[in-house]
């Protein structure tokens, strides 16, 4: 018993010490130690206010610094034993509170964090990461790709937990700044992924997007005409089992309002603005409804991540036959030759606003 209790008290006396000289090498040399190391590893200039060890083992860093792209109040950081022990790196915990974070993309479509790392020769060892939190984050989405001066989006209030690497469970809040900044868009997120059996079970709600601040992400969806103000609503269920994606998307979009459209102007082909307008305004371009409902299928696979757009385009094409056999009876010769018209552009159209965005490209289904 006496053995015990003395090893008990080395191992505390051991781990007292062992905090004194951690604390006292970060306040003389810590600072300075982990800014090479970091510059080591990374392109732009990194700076740290101060750097201390909090009990038990809890590395706090004050006013971090990565020129160009970050800036937080306070970064915590929990190494991990267990990896450290097997030969590798590894955090038990990574939180930012008050993070700011600047992404940016150029004309040709590449990001900013694309040039962040410094190339290394040689394999390097993994990082592994057990939690992620973000406490009040900020993003600045800075877009010279949509706009030549740079359109500017901007995510506050944002909330992130992700946990366990190989099947990570996430949770994520965030408020979308549109025109009005007492009225921003709520977007939140939660669900988990195994990467192991590629399943996935994941919900995503959009409520309240400012559509006429961001329409020129999806202007050509509605109308030739601009927007003159629109709410962007959308609830997305994306499950995955073995690798398939089958999810589905309902997107509502109302209070479309116009502006006022100049006399003389030539009518451009219609390809997506004509259909949407052929799904709820009876198939004439100056016939425009005030909103907007579509439910989608989803289909595609999770890794690699691809979307099947022929799917969406099908869907949608079903709404418009729906919408043409509600109208007159006398109208729907006309009507169906409208719809063929306009699908004859229809594919064209998504596979060129995909393949310049590079979000997913297209599948096609096997004939």
């Amino acid at each position: 018993m006496r053995k015990l209790a003395k090893i008990i008290l080395f191992l505390i006396v051991a781990f007292v010490i062992f905090s004194l000289i951690g604390f006292i090498f970060l306040s003389l040399k810590g600072k300075s130690l982990v800014v090479s190391q970091m510059e080591n590893i990374l392109k732009p200039k990194v700076e740290i206010g101060a750097i201390k060890l909090n009990f038990p083992h809890t590395v706090e860093m004050d006013e971090l610094k990565i020129e160009g792209f970050l800036q937080t109040k306070q970064l915590l950081i929990e190494p991990s034993l267990i990896a450290f022990l097997s030969g590798n790196v590894g955090f038990s915990k990574i939180v930012l509170v008050d993070p700011v974070v600047t992404l940016q993309r150029n004309a040709n479509g590449d990001f900013n964090f694309n040039n962040l790392l410094k190339e290394k020769k040689g394999e390097s060892k993994p990082v592994i990461i057990g939690e992620i939190i973000v406490d009040n984050g900020t993003v600045n989405f800075i877009d010279k790709k949509i706009k030549s001066d740079g359109f500017v989006s901007v995510i506050r209030k944002l909330d992130l937990k992700i946990s366990n690497p190989l099947s990570p469970r996430f949770r994520v809040s965030a408020e979308v700044q549109g025109t009005d900044k007492e009225k921003p868009g709520l977007f939140s997120a939660d669900g988990w992924i195994s990467w192991l059996k590629k399943d996935m079970d994941t919900n995503i709600k959009l409520s309240n997007l400012d559509g006429a601040y961001f329409s020129p992400y999806f202007q050509s969806f509605l109308s030739e005409q601009k927007l003159k103000s629109a709410n962007v609503s959308s609830q997305i269920d994306l499950t995955a089992k073995n690798n398939e994606i089958d999810g589905k998307c309902h997107l509502n979009i109302d209070n479309i309002v116009y502006e006022e459209q100049q006399q003389g102007g030539e009518s451009k082909e219609i390809s997506i603005p004509g259909l949407i307008s052929s799904v709820l305004g009876g198939g004439d371009s100056q016939e425009k409804t005030n909103q907007i409902t579509l439910d989608l299928p989803i289909k595609g696979t999770l890794i690699p991540f691809k979307i099947n757009l022929v799917k969406i385009t099908g869907s949608i094409f079903t709404e418009m036959l729906k919408n043409t056999i509600a109208t007159e009876p006398e109208a729907l010769p006309q009507k169906f030759e409208s719809i063929g018209d306009k699908f004859k552009s229809i594919g064209k159209s998504f596979e060129n606003i995909f393949k310049e965005e590079k979000v997913a490209p297209v599948e096609t289904p096997s004939q």
